[in-house]
């Protein structure tokens, strides 16, 4: 790195995609701090911003051949934050319109913050689904959170539809059982996910 100007960014760019961590380490420097301040102004809490940033230079590094130094590199980053940020909030979503689901539960709000109560149902989620077989877990994630049908999840699993609809059945009476002795409700946070995806694109 002693002959590279370290301002000069096509030429960190090109060492990066050589695989040079002294390059890797300046553009981390320099662009994180940028990245860091505009997540930390959509996120709840700035430990979020900050694991997705963490995410977003691993896959940096994990696809740095892919790079072109003859493009803009903040943009290039921030458009991969932005994806992130609104596949955060989809995985959210999808995990809060799952716990309606299986809990049967209306518009009940016990929390003030629609964002907290959302990382609330994240968490008994993840907690219900390790209570569960390591069968009825595989047969829960395909059909219930990934959407596959019976048919998909037997072709995966390499087991019969209908021992996917048996296994389905009990790991979903277990996970509602868990939810229901923890008595915790959600309300809008799958608007709220939806509204914050929509200002991002448009940010």
């Amino acid at each position: 790195m002693n002959n590279v100007d370290h301002n000069d960014e096509k030429s960190l760019l090109l060492l990066l995609r050589e695989g040079n961590h002294t390059a890797f380490e300046i553009l981390y420097n320099r662009h994180s701090p940028q990245l860091l301040f505009k997540l930390d102004g959509k996120l709840p809490e700035a430990a979020q911003a900050d694991d997705i940033v963490q995410e977003l230079f691993v896959k940096l590094w994990e696809r740095r051949e892919q790079i072109d130094p003859e493009k803009p590199f903040a943009g290039y980053l921030y458009r991969i934050a932005q994806r992130m940020l609104i596949d955060h909030y989809r995985r959210i979503a999808r995990n809060t319109l799952l716990y309606k689901e299986i809990h049967g539960v209306g518009e009940i709000t016990n929390f003030t913050e629609e964002a907290f109560a959302a990382k609330e149902t994240q968490q008994l989620l993840d907690d219900a689904l390790k209570g569960l077989t390591p069968r009825q877990r595989e047969v829960f994630q395909l059909c219930k959170i990934q959407g596959r049908s019976y048919k998909e999840a037997a072709a995966i699993l390499e087991i019969s539809p209908e021992t996917v609809h048996v296994h389905l059945v009990k790991a979903t009476q277990a996970v509602k059982s868990h939810l229901f002795t923890h008595q915790k409700y959600i309300s809008g946070a799958l608007a709220v996910a939806l509204i914050l995806s929509e200002r991002l694109l448009n940010s």
